[in-house]
């Protein structure tokens, strides 16, 4: 459990080496014209021809690079960078999950969760394995259809089994909108339609796209990605830290 927020920031970093890969590979080219080019102005090669010796293509990189102008023709990575964010936020939320269903099992023996009536299978139990702390999260996420993308779902279940309340604010809020857009992106082209607005429309305050249009199609820029992801790490950080207060309580 103390590993999932340290997960989380590393999934979080490749999201970002991944929203910068254009500027790693611009980087990893000019240095290598500008090593040929200095090789190329020493003796015995001593050319002074820039079209010849690097010097333009190395001074047309290097305003790309600075001026970031790749930038605006990569905004499609920005979007599935969001949709990688939802998607590891919610395993991290679930791997809260079935932390405090195991400390509920063995450390509380928690009426809430011992007191659940789940329809189960045998053969299913014998899928679980035989360590009840280890599987009922798994059994509870199952077969109650638990969602770990929306924030509704998850403030509801961690309340309902283990009385770890969580507060909606504007770290909530900026959430909400990702994963709304999550699913826009995924699966509606990256439109913004109804079900967006709906999903959205209670999400205030929030730092970003506080205005979104019916038609109006979707892209991230990095500092909107940042304030996601920032906002994700918050939230998972609280949660752990609610989760391993609720191991020690009495």
């Amino acid at each position: 459990m103390v590993s999932t927020l340290d997960t989380f920031k590393k999934n979080i970093e490749s999201v970002q080496k991944l929203i910068n890969f254009d500027r790693e590979v611009l980087d990893m080219a000019i240095g290598s014209i500008r090593d040929l080019h200095s090789k190329l102005i020493q003796p015995p090669y001593s050319i002074d021809n820039e079209k010849s010796n690097g010097k333009r293509t190395l001074d047309n990189l290097t305003n790309i690079r600075n001026n970031d102008s790749l930038k605006s023709r990569f905004s499609i990575i920005n979007n599935q960078a969001v949709v990688l964010l939802v998607s590891y936020f919610g395993a991290a939320i679930a791997d809260l999950f079935r932390a405090a269903s195991k400390i509920a099992i063995e450390v509380h023996k928690d009426k809430r969760v011992l007191n659940t009536e789940l329809k189960i299978k045998v053969d299913e139990l014998l899928v679980y394995g035989t360590s009840l702390g280890d599987t009922i999260g798994d059994m509870l996420i199952a077969k109650n259809n638990i969602s770990f993308q929306d924030m509704k779902s998850i403030k509801r279940e961690f309340e309902k089994y283990f009385g770890i309340k969580i507060d909606k604010d504007q770290t909530v809020n900026n959430i909400i909108l990702g994963q709304a857009c999550r699913h826009s992106i995924a699966h509606e082209a990256g439109i913004v339609n109804t079900r967006v607005l709906n999903q959205i429309k209670s999400a205030l305050p929030r730092e970003l796209k506080e205005y979104l249009k019916e038609g109006e199609a979707i892209a991230f820029t990095e500092a909107e990605i940042k304030i996601v992801s920032d906002s994700m790490d918050s939230y998972v950080s609280k949660l752990q830290n609610q989760v391993i207060a609720y191991s020690s309580s009495t």
